[in-house]
């Protein structure tokens, strides 16, 4: 049996991701919870408490293993970079297997969480987006020394294009056999595999007249200091 907090956090989610924080008042959760009035105040005290609840059950796990298989890959590469597409697979695969998670079927809450999650501009968005950054930013460095020096800044931006192209398999694992949802993962990871080896390519060439323009300008330059010599 569901104790009451789950039931009340169980709503919230669901309202969450079909609304958004902001349009959602603490008094229909507790409607769509089945529970009273006091009840949430007793659990969580504020809108606030019951957010960072809901990141704490259903962030925090992703980011956790996220982070495990990012230390295995790297302490398994030693000194080399890890792969592009083992980074991509140890990024979108703990969210995906979690979309299956919370709900009913035909109901892909954690889908809706994330769309919420990152399209939305209110304070509560921002906050569990700032605890997902942190892990992004670690993914986005070895992304960045994968692909030959990309820019970290880059490469981040690559990893929320992955996180977008990963939403619509996220709302169909409830709905799909397991079979199904694992080809359709490994036909988006071959696919971001070439986008970002693409992506990073395309990047090498612009910097690469930069740096010879650089190199020139040095030449240049000591022969100039030699023939004053």
């Amino acid at each position: 049996m569901i104790d009451t907090k789950d039931r009340i956090l169980d709503a919230a989610e669901a309202l969450f991701a079909r609304q958004g924080v902001a349009a959602t008042s603490l008094r229909s959760v507790t409607a769509e919870a089945g529970v009273n009035g006091a009840a949430i105040h007793y659990h969580f005290g504020s809108k606030t408490a019951l957010v960072q609840a809901l990141i704490e059950r259903r962030v925090a796990p992703i980011n956790d293993e996220r982070l495990a298989r990012l230390a295995e890959l790297e302490a398994a590469a030693g000194a080399a970079p890890v792969a592009v597409e083992a980074l991509l697979r140890a990024f979108l695969s703990p969210m995906v297997r979690r979309g299956s998670e919370g709900g009913r079927p035909g109901e892909p809450r954690l889908a809706g969480l994330f769309a919420w999650l990152h399209g939305d501009d209110d304070s509560h968005a921002a906050a569990i987006r700032a605890r997902f950054d942190a892990v992004k930013r670690r993914f986005a460095k070895a992304l960045a020394r994968a692909t030959g020096g990309s820019d970290a800044a880059l490469a981040g931006e690559w990893l929320d294009a992955a996180m977008g192209a990963a939403l619509p398999l996220l709302a169909a694992v409830r709905a799909q056999r397991a079979r199904d949802v694992d080809d359709r993962f490994e036909r988006l990871v071959a696919f971001l595999v070439g986008a970002v080896e693409a992506a990073s390519a395309r990047e090498r060439r612009r910097r690469a007249p930069a740096r010879g323009r650089a190199s020139g300008a040095a030449r240049r330059a000591a022969r100039g200091a030699g023939g004053r010599a």
